[in-house]
């Protein structure tokens, strides 16, 4: 059937530029969603094709897309794609760059395409505060626990690791990797440490992964305190 690529970071900025300038106003902004389409569509062609009667990057498409950046400057981020969190961090507050940047993107320069790979080192941006009730609802779902282990070439500079020392993390997340690519974003760009998903095994219940995951981590407390002689309190 066929399936679109989803949206680098470099589409990301367009639609902030796009919102920040004319979420107002709407047949300004339906006009530029077009726009936009036709050269969105073609360069997201180059990696993938369209469902069967759908296009890549359709208008109505992009318009959804935007409700992604109205959650993200109204504070909301569960749940959103991390290239989106990571645009807006890096161009909410800089409006002159969004527009820099969606302007050579919608020109088709290939220099933006780039963006999202390159990772620029440019300091991370907060979205605004937020104030106010958020009432939300959440499904029990299949849920995985996951060990994920700290890499990258920093890694080896870390205080034991040349002793043969492995930085690990176990949590449970009903998408590891999403989970991965969260933490991932806490990192400052060119760090040279992230974290790879090592292990993981899935439950049909966030409960089952809950008790298992506690599992794990009491069995490394009667570990250390096996190690040093010191009675596991009851």
């Amino acid at each position: 059937m066929g399936g679109g690529p989803k949206l680098r970071m470099a589409e990301w900025v367009a639609l902030i530029h796009l919102q920040q300038t004319l979420g107002d106003d709407r047949h300004a902004l339906n006009a530029a969603l077009a726009r936009a389409s036709e050269r969105l569509e073609a360069e997201a062609g180059k990696t993938g094709r369209p469902r069967r009667g759908t296009r890549l990057r359709s208008p109505a498409g992009l318009a959804r897309r935007l409700t992604v950046v109205r959650a993200l400057a109204a504070g909301r981020l569960e749940g959103l794609p991390v290239e989106a969190i990571a645009a807006w961090n890096l161009f909410a507050s800089a409006p002159e760059d969004a527009h820099s940047a969606a302007t050579e993107l919608l020109g088709n320069n290939p220099v933006v395409v780039k963006l999202e790979s390159a990772r620029i080192p440019a300091p991370s941006r907060g979205p605004q505060p937020s104030f106010g009730t958020v009432i939300s609802e959440r499904e029990d779902s299949a849920t995985a626990v996951y060990v994920m282990e700290l890499a990258g070439r920093a890694a080896a500079n870390l205080e034991g690791a040349a002793d043969g020392l492995v930085f690990i993390k176990v949590g449970r997340s009903a998408d590891t990797g999403r989970r991965r690519d969260e933490l991932n974003w806490g990192f400052p760009p060119g760090c040279g440490l992230e974290w790879r998903l090592a292990a993981q095994r899935h439950f049909q219940s966030g409960d089952a992964a809950h008790a298992f995951e506690q599992s794990i981590l009491d069995a490394r407390v009667r570990d250390e305190l096996s190690a040093t002689n010191q009675p596991l309190a009851a």
